[in-house]
């Protein structure tokens, strides 16, 4: 039989191992937790550069498309300009002597 200041001793050699096992334990989840929130941070990041990338590259296609929408225009212009000019030839009198 052990003496009965052993046996306190013991208590309390176990509970306090108990109470820095709870402690660690305690401080590695929030630990864990603070890691947990920190990566679903990122990851929310990630997704919200992922669709600005995709809202760019939208931007950058309907840019590309009015820049071609410019140049069908301008060629009609200047297709326009051609006929136009070809129209006023025909206001102009031929000399009868010079009709080849």
């Amino acid at each position: 039989m052990r003496a009965h200041g052993a046996w306190d001793h013991e208590a309390f050699a176990r509970d306090l191992e108990w109470s820095v096992f709870q402690c660690v334990a305690v401080l590695l989840v929030a630990q864990k937790s603070e890691m947990v929130a920190q990566k679903s941070e990122m990851a929310a990041q990630k997704s919200e550069m992922a669709a600005q990338k995709s809202e760019m590259a939208a931007q950058k296609s309907e840019m590309a498309a009015q820049k071609s929408e410019m140049a069908a225009q301008k060629s009609e212009m200047a297709v326009r300009a051609d006929r136009l000019a070809d129209s006023h030839k025909s206001f102009i009198p031929k000399r009868l002597d010079c009709v080849p």
